[in-house]
């Protein structure tokens, strides 16, 4: 089985990338492979578990994108995709061929966590805006090129009217920037109240036509405990006709596993961080008062993810306009005791998070 020397392959790649970058630990490992480079993903998703053991990658969510098979004829030069691994071109019926794509076999990015943001902000060569408080204390290495704006504020550091960012790109023109071009993944944000409810017609008409089957809000805080991989295996499991929202920090456990689009709308509709919860609860209202129902009717699920206090007042946003049903993980916070527990499950049925398959089953039940 070459898959486990393959493995091994990987782990010391990202291994060794991780001690040059001063990771601690590696969340997350995300590979191409192509479908004609005789590799077999499920026996290389059993293997990166024992190889990573005992490294910073143990635990790591191994994400392996597949890499369709793409040729060119050697008669004709006619590219085209089979969908074999042996087929004919469809213009001129040879079997001769060059192969263009499908062979891949790389590792494209590896995760680490927020909470190394010292690091990783005095290597990035630009200019820093800061619109989340999940902001550490800045190192003089980088602190005149972190700016804060809205609600975030940090003592000596620049703090920026809305809409007024001069100084932020005055310090971006004057950073050194990146010196190597390198290929990145991309998704589109902006997804809050007012962009929602601009193409609110298109949602509903996509729900009401049965396109649309489920929305699930995956989105609060991320952190390093244990448990956490359940928000990433839920996203990627979700059907095709399932659209994501994802807001906080928790959406980058959802990065990278929600693709597609369902009609003109993507699948993965990142609303922002957990200050724009508002936009959350504000888009839900509206779909409700439009299709004559309550929230809780609404085909939506909410997952959360907890670790810092401000989730609390999310959370209790959301207990405020009666929203129910609520999922909360890997774990339920401290200052829920028993009896306050109690009355969460009794008035709006909270309920802690289970696996991926049983809360999958219960949300299309």
């Amino acid at each position: 089985m070459h898959e486990l020397a393959l493995s091994g392959s990987i782990t010391d790649l990202v291994v060794e990338c991780a001690r040059r970058e001063r990771l601690t630990r590696v969340s997350r490992v995300v590979v191409e492979i192509g479908v004609a480079a005789a590799v077999d993903p499920g026996a290389l998703l059993f293997c990166f578990p024992i190889t990573a053991a005992e490294t910073v990658a143990a635990g790591a969510k191994l994400v392996i994108n597949r890499i369709a098979l793409r040729v060119r004829c050697n008669s004709c030069d006619t590219e085209y995709a089979p969908q074999a691994l042996v087929a004919t071109c469809p213009e001129y019926g040879s079997f001769a061929r060059e192969i263009l794509a499908g062979r891949e076999m790389r590792v494209v990015s590896f995760d680490g966590e927020w909470q190394h943001q010292m690091h990783d902000f005095s290597r990035f060569p630009g200019a820093i805006l800061m619109t989340t408080n999940c902001l550490m204390p800045p190192l003089p290495s980088y602190r005149n090129r972190v700016f804060t704006t809205g609600v975030v504020g940090f003592p000596g550091l620049v703090q920026l009217a809305n809409g007024q960012f001069e100084p932020l790109i005055e310090a971006a023109l004057a950073a050194p920037g990146f010196t190597d071009d390198v290929e990145t993944s991309r998704h589109t944000v902006g997804f809050g109240h007012n962009a929602m409810l601009g193409v609110a017609d298109k949602v509903i008409e996509a729900v009401k036509s049965g396109a649309l089957k489920r929305l699930v809000l995956i989105g609060g805080c991320d952190g390093t405990t244990t448990g956490r991989s359940y928000y990433s295996d839920l996203a990627q499991a979700l059907p095709a006709d399932w659209a994501v929202l994802t807001l906080g920090c928790g959406k980058f456990r959802v990065l990278g596993h929600v693709h597609g689009s369902i009609g003109e709308l993507p699948r993965l509709l990142d609303m922002g961080q957990c200050n724009d919860s508002y936009s959350a609860i504000k888009v839900a209202g509206a779909l409700a008062q439009t299709l004559g129902v309550g929230v809780n009717d609404l085909p939506l699920h909410i997952v959360l993810s907890w670790f810092e206090q401000k989730a609390v007042a999310v959370l209790l946003a959301l207990l405020h306009v009666g929203v129910k049903n609520i999922r909360i993980g890997p774990r339920l916070p401290a200052a829920i005791t028993p009896a306050v527990l109690q009355v969460l499950v009794e008035k709006f049925n909270i309920m802690p998070i289970k696996n991926v398959a049983d809360d999958m089953r219960a949300m299309a039940a």
